[in-house]
This record gives structure tokens, C-alpha cells and sequence, in this order.
């Protein structure tokens, strides 16, 4: 995986084969929202309701690089798949996220309000539909925050709300239908940064 323009070494990695203690364990919601661990990967399947269905690593990190693999496995292509960095105890943080209809958007979180940072932009980088995958990478240095998919930097911006906290992955159904989305998560890396 591309490092971001960086040479440093991954400090923690999850290859999702089994759960790990310092991640939110599974579960199954009584509407069908699920995060389980199976066929060597992380698999989060949301329907349609507020808020998304997510799955949190409880570590701090400050400044870093992260890349990930997501897959649309199923549903519609109306949805949004997140990652939350420097999250605090009350979800408040930024959110990177794309879907797999090809935008992406960066927000933020503060106190329960999502405040946009980025609108969502339609990007030929991004690997549209189901079954496609996408290694989403984020550099969070200071107050600059970087985001690209595939090896293209997407974009970069400045804020200086939040300096560290966990991280969280998160499936979004969007559609306004029943139909549920449902992605894979692997081969997680972070690389801590000076």
C-alpha cells in the first residue's frame, strides 16, 4: 500500500482474521445491523436508519497515516463508507469517507452535529459498485488532514478541532429503500507519525 509520500513503518495492523481485545467486540443489532468477523476480514452491514453502524478501535492516535481496504459486498450503491479518526468518547471527530456510487466527503462531528468539511465530490479514482475495492489512506499531521483512494491524494484541508482520539469504521446505507449495504474491511494499517 502507498504510504502517503511518507516512509515509516506500520505500528499497528489488523488483518481482521480474529478479533482483537481492543476493538469493540461484535454484535448483531435486533434490526440486522451487524459487525462480525468472518472469512478473514471485517464485514459491517447497516439498513437504512440514522447514524450508520460502525465497529471502534479503543487506541489513541495523534498523528498518523492509516490505509485500509473497503469492498462493497451488497446493497445499493447510494451509500457511504467512513472512517473516523481522532474520535473522542462522545463520537465526536472527523469522518473520511467515499461511496460506491464514486464521491467522497470529510466532516466532522461535534457534539452530535455533523458539520461538512468537504461536500461530496464525484472522483473518477474511486472504484464504483459492488464487489469493488478501495484502499482509502489518511494522513493526519498537526492540523493538516490529508485524504486519497487508490494513491490519489482527493485532497487536503486544515482544522484544528480535535488532535487525537480512536478510530471507527463505519458502513452508511443511504438508499431510501429496505435494502441494507454491507462492506469488508482488511488489511488496516496505521503508521504513527513523529
Amino acid at each position: 500500500m502507498a504510504k502517503l509520500g511518507s516512509k515509516c513503518v506500520a505500528t499497528y495492523t489488523d488483518d481482521f482474521t480474529r478479533w482483537q481485545s481492543d476493538w469493540d467486540k461484535e454484535f448483531v443489532w435486533s434490526d440486522g445491523r451487524s459487525v462480525k468477523y468472518q472469512n478473514s476480514a471485517l464485514y459491517i452491514k447497516d439498513y437504512p436508519t440514522e447514524g450508520g453502524s460502525y465497529h471502534t478501535l479503543n487506541r489513541n492516535f495523534k498523528n498518523f497515516i492509516l490505509n485500509i481496504d473497503i469492498e462493497h459486498i451488497s446493497g445499493s450503491p447510494e451509500n457511504w463508507e467512513y472512517v473516523g479518526v481522532r474520535e473522542t468518547d462522545s463520537g465526536s471527530g472527523y469522518f473520511f469517507g467515499i461511496s460506491s456510487d464514486g464521491y467522497y466527503i470529510i466532516s466532522k462531528n461535534v457534539d452530535s452535529l455533523t458539520v461538512p468539511l468537504v461536500n461530496p465530490v464525484y472522483s473518477s479514482h474511486i472504484n464504483q459498485g459492488v464487489g469493488k475495492k478501495n484502499n482509502l489512506q489518511i494522513k493526519c499531521s498537526g492540523n493538516e488532514l490529508n485524504f486519497s483512494v487508490n494513491g490519489y491524494e482527493l485532497t487536503t484541508i486544515s482544522d484544528n478541532s480535535y488532535s487525537q482520539g480512536k478510530i471507527s469504521l463505519y458502513a452508511q446505507a443511504y438508499s431510501k429503500g429496505t435494502q441494507p449495504t454491507e462492506l469488508r474491511f482488511d488489511n488496516l494499517e496505521v503508521c504513527v507519525l513523529p
